[in-house]
């Protein structure tokens, strides 16, 4: 009896190792899961597709929910739950007329914004804050009584410091974004702590077509230096770290060069006169031939460089962004407006309407915001840059929406003018 009781006891140890090591190789192996589940609590009951993905930097959940009223709500989460699965654990339900919104509160007591659904459309609180809905702000007091809060439900601070003639408004701009605009001489530099102003030219600069940002650096054409025809060297500032180096170029480019774009730190360069392609790495100072006539060229697809046919790549301008189609946003919202990044489409339509849609779930966008005039709109690190009047407005999901820069200099100068980093 003793031995039989010593081999079952070494038989669930040996299991229980066995399940151990099958839970590391999961974690260490796996990077994405899908799970359907239900969920019933007092007031509703959902069932639940939750789609995890762990791309890069991010750990995204990606979540449709139907409750019993068959009302959708579709929406992702980021944050380290380890590659957890079934990671709601329940759900406060809101309803008042047409307005039904949810609270889902993940496992470790972690919690983000509210998800609502107005008249059978998903639409963010910040796009309800924006216009205004009271029935939303009520919810948002029966969850900070109940103990929880969140970033975007905070009030937007409407204090503004001042460098030269442009407003920042600090207090709203992440911690962990470093805001720049162009100013002619070189660029600003706005963050929550600090505004900083630094010049790289002598003379004037209008527009700033031949300035980028790569990574934590901006990179500029030192047109102090150049010649009528030709550019002989890039200016290079960290926006992080500070500090400006030169990159001398031993043969120089013409001005009828453009930026393809930036791909694993560098910024590709195309001289249509020469016929020559570069990549410029600003961290590690250096400037090289990627393409010619004889090498071929290079373009950017699904985050590939691929090879191009030279008369083609020649002809037309080809950029490295995340800008991209969709069939069904196209023909369902009028608009070929559309960014992509880590699988999730935003877009904009003809109203100023910004969207944000997952490519699992294409059918369900959810309205984030909206602004009658937009000149012009970036998306990095799934946060969005907005240019509307003499106004920029940062969005993104624990912020929500808002303004951090008012300059009267846009309202007709606005081209590649503002963009961010994050730290």
């Amino acid at each position: 009896m003793v031995v039989q009781m010593k081999k079952i006891f070494s038989l669930i140890f040996v299991l229980a190792i066995f399940s151990l090591l099958l839970q590391v190789l999961k974690f260490q192996f796996t990077n994405q899961h899908m799970e359907e589940y239900s969920l019933k609590t007092s007031t509703n009951s959902y069932e639940i597709k939750e789609n995890f993905k762990h791309i890069h930097k991010y750990n995204l959940y990606y979540f449709k929910i139907i409750d019993q009223d068959s009302n959708i709500y579709s929406f992702s989460y980021n944050y380290n739950f380890h590659k957890r699965d079934r990671i709601i654990k329940d759900i406060i339900h809101f309803e008042s007329d047409d307005l039904n919104c949810i609270f889902p509160v993940y496992i470790r007591k972690k919690s983000g914004d509210i998800i609502c659904n107005l008249n059978g459309e998903n639409v963010s609180y910040s796009y309800l804050k924006q216009k205004g809905n009271r029935d939303v702000e009520k919810f948002v007091n029966q969850l900070q009584k109940a103990g929880y809060n969140y970033s975007s439900w905070e009030n937007v601070n409407d204090n503004s410091s001042k460098i030269d003639s442009v407003e920042v408004y600090q207090k709203n701009i992440p911690e962990n974004k470093f805001l720049t605009m162009w100013f002619y001489k070189g660029f600003y530099i706005f963050t929550n702590e600090n505004l900083y102003k630094k010049e790289l030219l002598v003379k004037d600069k209008y527009d700033n077509e031949t300035s980028f940002v790569v990574d934590r650096f901006y990179v500029t054409v030192n047109t102090d230096q150049s010649r009528p025809v030709s550019y002989s060297s890039f200016i290079v500032y960290d926006i992080i770290n500070g500090g400006k180096s030169i990159i001398d170029l031993d043969d120089s480019i013409s001005n009828n060069s453009y930026f393809n774009g930036v791909y694993k730190g560098e910024l590709y360069i195309t001289d249509l006169n020469k016929k020559m392609q570069y990549a410029l790495n600003p961290d590690r100072e250096t400037f090289r031939i990627v393409g010619s006539m004889d090498l071929g060229f290079k373009t950017l697809a699904n985050d590939h460089l691929i090879d191009i046919n030279n008369a083609m790549f020649l002809s037309n301008k080809f950029y490295f962004n995340n800008e991209t189609s969709n069939k069904m946003i196209i023909k369902k919202y009028n608009t070929n407006d559309i960014k992509i990044d880590q699988g999730v489409y935003f877009f904009k339509d003809d109203k100023g309407n910004f969207y944000k849609a997952y490519e699992n779930d294409l059918d369900n966008p959810t309205l984030l915001f909206s602004f009658d005039k937009v000149s012009e709109w970036i998306e990095k690190d799934l946060t969005l840059m907005v240019i509307t009047n003499d106004m920029v407005y940062l969005y993104d999901d624990q912020y929500g929406l808002r303004p951090v820069i008012k300059n009267s200099e846009l309202l007709y100068n606005y081209k590649n003018i503002c963009d961010f980093v994050e730290k």
